[in-house]
């Protein structure tokens, strides 16, 4: 996405003036990327106070389930605690 679209920019503009200061990996999933609606292929969200990301991935577009929302905005978010994923310790080989 470039940035001179302004149906996404004005919007977002509205909601991060509108959470200005309170902005967190919830409020940014919640209203912040659904009310843009942007994200059509992978949302990553990286908290690095709390060491947690948030991915979403949209689905394949040959998936004939009907009932979930095909745009990575629409779809459930995997959330990763990274201090835990960055402690893990290499195989040896």
């Amino acid at each position: 996405m470039d940035w001179l679209c302004p149906n996404y920019s004005e919007v977002l503009h509205d909601r991060l003036q509108e959470n200005w200061g309170q902005i967190d990996a919830e409020i940014a999933i919640k209203d912040t990327i659904a009310r843009t609606q942007t994200g059509n292929l992978h949302i990553a969200i990286y908290d690095l106070a709390d060491d947690q990301a948030y991915l979403s991935f949209a689905k394949r577009s040959d998936d004939e389930d009907n009932d979930a929302g095909s745009m990575a905005y629409e779809r459930q978010y995997t959330r990763l605690d990274l201090a835990e994923l960055f402690s893990t310790v290499a195989p040896e080989l």
